[in-house]
Parts: structure tokens; sequence; C-alpha cells
């Protein structure tokens, strides 16, 4: 059951999964870059998807396997999995958004940072990652008007995330007449502009708790 309409706190990995994972992200660091490719430059950190920096089958399949096994009874299947490194030196933080997904997996892959998580304001709630063990995250209802979100400020040391957006398991085009309105009604309409100026716990919506 979710904690709210649209989030819920899950375990996806345990710590030696994590550890292994991180290796090979440190492995192929030059390939978490700067990019567009996930969103616009407004909200870029530094990331990749999981083709560029795991290398190692073994560990790429314990990925799918375990977001495959979790998410089987969500009539989902994997549209993304992508990482993200922020370091406290240079980016470390990302804005308000929204994402383009039916269900958004945000899964922290340490914890031995200061600073960092996930906040969403509508809720007034943050998700630490010191409270919870490495390979814990959130899952929430990507769609959802309440799910804007953003990535916590890193305060010190480097935060490595695993980001997993799920889509619906079967295509329907008539799907489209409505949800590219609404996703321009609540990108741009209200996220741009509402949200951003009017809307007091926005305003208020500190990234360094």
């Amino acid at each position: 059951m979710f904690i709210t309409f649209n989030m819920k706190v899950i375990n996806l990995f345990d710590e030696s999964e994590c550890d292994s994972i991180i290796q090979q992200l440190k492995s192929f660091d030059y390939e978490i870059k700067v990019t567009n490719n996930f969103g616009s430059y407004e909200h870029a950190a530094k990331e990749s998807n999981i083709e560029s920096v795991i290398k190692s089958y073994e560990i790429k399949n314990l990925i799918n396997n375990k977001i495959k096994s979790f998410t089987k009874d969500l009539g989902c299947k994997i549209s993304s999995i992508d990482f993200v490194k922020y370091e406290s030196h240079n980016i470390n933080k990302m804005k308000l958004h929204y994402d383009w997904s039916k269900y958004t997996i945000i899964i922290e892959l340490n914890n031995n940072y200061k600073g960092g998580g996930t906040g969403m304001p509508f809720f007034n709630y943050y998700h630490k990652p010191q409270e919870h063990k490495p390979g814990s995250g959130i899952i929430f209802k990507s769609m959802n008007f309440f799910s804007y979100h953003c990535g916590m400020e890193v305060i010190d040391g480097v935060r490595y995330v695993m980001v997993i957006t799920l889509k619906n398991n079967k295509s329907y085009k008539l799907r489209y007449f409505w949800k590219i309105p609404y996703l321009f009604f609540r990108d741009v309409l209200f996220g741009k502009f509402i949200f951003n100026f009017y809307f007091h716990k926005i305003i208020n919506f500190k990234y360094n708790r």
C-alpha cells in the first residue's frame, strides 16, 4: 500500500549488490556526464543509462531481474534504467520537476554522504537515505498531479542513485489523446508557472533539509 496515494518506501537491493553496482559506475565514470538525453538541461545532472555504465552481464542481469520481479504485479514493464551522480563540489541537486512515465523508482545505492535524498513538496516529504539501508528508495506514480519532486542538495560527499521508469505493458494509441494535453497542462502551465510562483509549499521548499 502506498504511504500517500502516490508514493511508498521500498527495498530492492542489498548492500553488497549496491557496492557491486557502484564499482561499475566508478569504472565507467567518464560515461556519467551532464546531458539533456534524460530531459532538459534545466534539470540535468551527471547521468548515464545502464548500457553505458554497467558492462558486467551478471550485474546487468541482476538489476533487470530484481526490477522485473518487483514490478510484475504493477502491470508495467521497464522503460529505462539510468544512474545519477550528485557531488557536493559539482552538481549537487536537481530542480523540482515531473517525470514522463507511469511509475518512477528512485533507489539510493549509497548513504555515506551528508544531505541528499528526494523531496516531494506537496506532502512536505523528504526521503532521507541516511535513515534507510543502501538499496532502499521510493516508488511513486509519476503521472500523478502531485508527483512534483526534486533531488535534494548533497552537502558533503557523493550520492549514487538508480532511477527506473516504468510504462504500461500494452500501448494504446488512444491514450495519447489525453496524455499529451494532460502533460502539457501539468508540466508547462502548472509546473513552470503556477506551482513555482503561487503555491506556498513550493515557494518555501528547501533543497537542503
